[in-house]
């Protein structure tokens, strides 16, 4: 859409109305790069957590906490 167009159209808007117009096109540009950016972060690789778990017995304690218990 030309910007002229979009200029005569803005002009008859009320002070409310191009703020709201000016807020909309932030939330559109916001969610635009936000978009780009979570599905780059939410990739994930399997088996990232190999290797974490402290003991193979989930009841016995972990050797680093048994001082506290």
């Amino acid at each position: 859409m030309p910007i002229d167009i979009l200029e005569k159209k803005l002009e008859k808007l009320s002070e409310s109305q191009k703020q709201s117009v000016f807020d909309y096109i932030n939330f559109l540009i916001f969610q635009n790069s936000s978009n780009n950016t979570s599905q780059i972060q939410n990739q994930r690789t399997p088996g990232g957590l190999d290797g974490v778990i402290l003991t193979e017995d989930f009841d016995e304690t972990p050797d680093c906490f048994k001082e506290y218990i």
